[in-house]
């Protein structure tokens, strides 16, 4: 099923309707984001395990695979062999963010893809889990394991110090 809802919105909406592309049989999703790109209101994006690329849109109800155009290695595009397992789109600098699993990051503005890799700085040499941009701190937020980082620009983190709550006594059996 594929759902999403509309910039905090509390209502979803319900694009299971919407043709997905006979390639995405047996694909299982990694990754999704929305961006503002494209016309008609932006764009929903699904990143499979697979490595191939879906891009719904919202004109004609239709998901498309555009693989071979965002990952052709050619001027401007992903290399062939890059799967992102964290991707995301930063209000605060426009930029779609996408890490492979070694760290490697591009960033996206309308037609371009960038290797930003070597800006990134204050990231641990652990491994990536998760990441997402909150839209309410205004913020890429990096996991690693347990650990987490966060950004204003996308590539300037800064390790969280987590609060550390007390768990609630186990309740006793025999009253």
């Amino acid at each position: 099923k594929v759902v999403y809802t509309n910039h905090g919105v509390d209502t979803w909406t319900d694009e299971t309707s919407a043709i997905l592309p006979a390639s995405y049989t047996g694909s299982i999703p990694v990754i999704g984001f929305y961006h503002p790109f494209g016309g008609g209101g932006g764009r929903n994006v699904i990143w499979d395990n697979l490595g191939q690329v879906y891009i719904y849109n919202p004109s004609d109800n239709m998901w498309y695979n555009r693989t071979s155009e965002i990952k052709s290695g050619l001027g401007g595009r992903l290399p062939v062999n890059f799967n992102p397992i964290v991707g995301f789109y930063n209000n605060n600098t426009n930029k779609i963010y996408l890490f492979d699993a070694s760290k490697t990051l591009f960033t996206y503005q309308p037609e371009t893809y960038v290797n930003e890799t070597a800006n990134l700085r204050g990231l641990p040499s652990t491994t990536l889990t998760a990441g997402y941009y909150d839209e309410i701190l205004g913020k890429s937020i990096l996991w690693f394991g347990s650990e987490v980082y966060e950004s204003i620009d996308g590539v300037s983190f800064t390790k969280i110090e987590l609060l550390s709550l007390p768990l609630p006594p186990e309740p006793n059996p025999d009253p």
